[in-house]
């Protein structure tokens, strides 16, 4: 799952999470929390993580292989059909496909294609005491510029750096 992850947020220009991302969720949502990862000849080629809370299912984090040979098997599609039957049978009544940037046309495109409906996402920020909001914006000329150089990052280099730089900007 971590090369899996590594590879597809390496090849978007976006940071990855710290390997005890994952195990966190994992320990505090137990059995509503569901990682799948799609297999193609013995070799992993997607993942995804979906959580249920309440009468939500929330789509998390999904990745895959970005060869068009292996793109064309559609394992995302697979995964997602399984997650919301998944979600179904837990009970889940609205699957929340989850966040993506109005730049990512295509994600949204994909996202609608299975029904879902999108929405302005209106939240928040709270500091911890002594600390500063951090502004960092995901679409701006620091995050393109810095998204040209994480795409062209040595693998186990983009891995090591990453997720620290992720969980320093919050």
């Amino acid at each position: 799952m971590d090369d899996i992850m590594a590879v597809n947020r390496r090849n978007l220009g976006s940071l990855t999470y710290p390997k005890g991302f994952f195990k966190t969720l994992a320990e505090n949502l137990k059995s509503n929390l569901r990682c799948e990862i799609c297999y193609y000849k013995d070799l992993p080629i997607a993942m995804m993580v979906t959580s249920k809370f309440g009468k939500n299912a929330i789509h998390h984090y999904g990745a895959s292989k970005l060869e068009p040979d292996l793109r064309r098997l559609r394992p995302n599609n697979l995964l997602i059909w399984n997650a919301i039957c998944w979600a179904k049978d837990m009970g889940a009544e609205i699957f929340d496909f989850g966040t993506s940037l109005l730049s990512q046309k295509g994600l949204i495109s994909f996202k609608e294609g299975w029904g879902g409906l999108t929405r302005p996402l209106s939240y928040k920020v709270f500091p911890l005491e002594g600390n500063k909001i951090k502004q960092f914006s995901q679409e701006g000329q620091a995050a393109k510029y810095s998204s040209l150089i994480l795409k062209k990052l040595p693998l186990s280099i983009y891995k090591l750096l990453t997720p620290g730089v992720l969980k320093a900007l919050g």
